[in-house]
């Protein structure tokens, strides 16, 4: 390189050098069910919905790849799209439902130039099939000291 000072004098010459250094960037990501398949208590993470849709937040128009793994052994690794909004959505194919069980979900995005997330979003769920059963009517009968009477001893 050359240069010149303010006279318009021509200086000697000079070596530069310059190292590039590479610095990570973190590519944040949310996870969580779609509280329209949280079908339990709203945000209980419980649900009976066997193709549930999961939803989270990364940065506009990266991959995001999902891992569901639990009950019965399990697996199931896929990929969605974010929008320009960062927005993303994947629900369970019908060939991929889950069954009853617990089950740990996570969530990994990758940016437009190749950054990936450093932290991985976690979900634990619960698919709750089993539809509740109700009590005899005469079973939850209770006496002045609050005991079932189908449970109190009998006089003979």
């Amino acid at each position: 390189v050359t240069y010149e000072d303010n006279a318009g004098d021509d200086g000697a010459a000079v070596t530069v050098t310059a190292q590039a250094q590479w610095v990570p960037v973190d590519v944040p990501v949310s996870l969580a069910l779609d509280p329209l398949s949280d079908t339990g208590i709203p945000g209980d993470d419980v649900t009976y919905d066997t193709t549930p849709t999961f939803v989270g937040q990364t940065s506009p128009f990266a991959e995001v790849r999902i891992e569901i793994t639990g009950a019965d052994a399990y697996h199931l690794a896929a990929p969605a799209s974010a929008d320009v909004d960062g927005d993303w959505s994947y629900t369970v194919a019908d060939a991929d439902a889950l069954p009853e069980g617990e089950f740990a979900v996570s969530a990994s995005a990758t940016d437009v130039d190749g950054n990936t997330s450093a932290a991985v979003a976690t979900l634990g769920i619960r698919v709750d099939t089993t539809s509740p059963t109700l009590l005899d009517r005469k079973s939850t009968r209770l006496n002045s000291s609050h005991i079932p009477l189908s449970r109190m001893p009998s006089s003979a």
